[in-house]
């Protein structure tokens, strides 16, 4: 099975492939549209032939995502991750299955994906102001919330240097942070990547045990849904917890499903 890289002169089956499956495909989709095959920020390869394209591998500078309706063989994409240097492979759980027959990796996780597929329902919190987050005491908050959250120990112990980045990244607008707060005092957050043209991913949603079953999570999320929506965005999420599914499903998310990243040193 060989495989070569794709050009411009494919892009029509290439995005054909794509809007089979817009849960799973949404954000490459909208990265190749703005790039463009011939990118090299975002390599396309995939398998040649007369036919309609069946999968793709498309390879970034940190991960490569590979693509196919269903299960296909796999054999030809091994080299290109090798020749890439890619230590890092994402895709649909059914897809990575025969990747990680293959490669020595040393993490993998395990999550779903789903694509805002509709308007959130009018869910809310009466007790709860919900905003976006814009100052250096919000960044603060923002620290001290997230090292009440388990998951999110990689924050790390510099609170100067956490809330100097998050003032920064949030100033140029390639994320955008928000937050419950009730007497003042933030309770929830969830914020999304405002980095691709037409798409961005939802990141950060956090509430401190004290704090949940309380729907501030949701409320947080019903507010950045619509604003995302409100400047032509296109949701997709990320995430590992089943419990939370029925609250993204209540918010309008949908398509997609099990999602797999492999992880390993230095190539396959």
């Amino acid at each position: 099975m060989d495989i070569t890289r794709l050009t411009a002169g494919r892009q029509t089956e290439v995005f054909a492939l794509l809007n089979r499956e817009t849960g799973f495909t949404g954000f490459l989709r909208s990265d190749l549209q703005h790039a463009g095959l011939d990118s090299d920020q975002a390599r396309v390869y995939g398998e040649p032939g007369q036919g309609p394209v069946e999968s793709i591998l498309v390879v970034y500078p940190h991960q490569a995502v590979y693509y196919a309706l269903r299960p296909r063989e796999i054999a030809g994409y091994l080299p290109i991750l090798r020749q890439e240097g890619v230590s890092k492979l994402v895709g649909k759980t059914a897809l990575m299955e025969a990747f990680a027959f293959h490669i020595p990796w040393v993490r993998r996780t395990d999550s779903w994906v789903q694509e805002l597929a509709s308007p959130p329902e009018r869910l809310s919190s009466s007790e709860m102001e919900v905003r976006r987050l814009a100052t250096r005491a919000d960044a603060e908050q923002l620290y001290d919330l997230f090292m009440e959250v388990e998951e999110y120990g990689f924050t790390g112990h510099d609170r100067t240097l956490y809330v100097d980045t998050h003032v920064r990244i949030a100033d140029e607008g390639t994320i955008r942070t928000y937050g419950g707060f009730v007497h003042g005092r933030l309770v929830s957050t969830a914020a999304y990547l405002n980095d691709r043209p037409s798409t961005a991913i939802v990141v950060g949603v956090a509430t401190p045990p004290r704090w949940r079953r309380q729907g501030y999570a949701t409320a947080v999320l019903q507010r950045l849904c619509q604003d995302a929506l409100a400047d032509g965005q296109v949701l997709y999420l990320f995430y590992t917890n089943p419990a939370a599914g029925s609250v993204y499903r209540k918010l309008g998310f949908g398509n997609g499903g099990p999602w797999t990243i492999l992880t390993w040193d230095g190539g396959s």
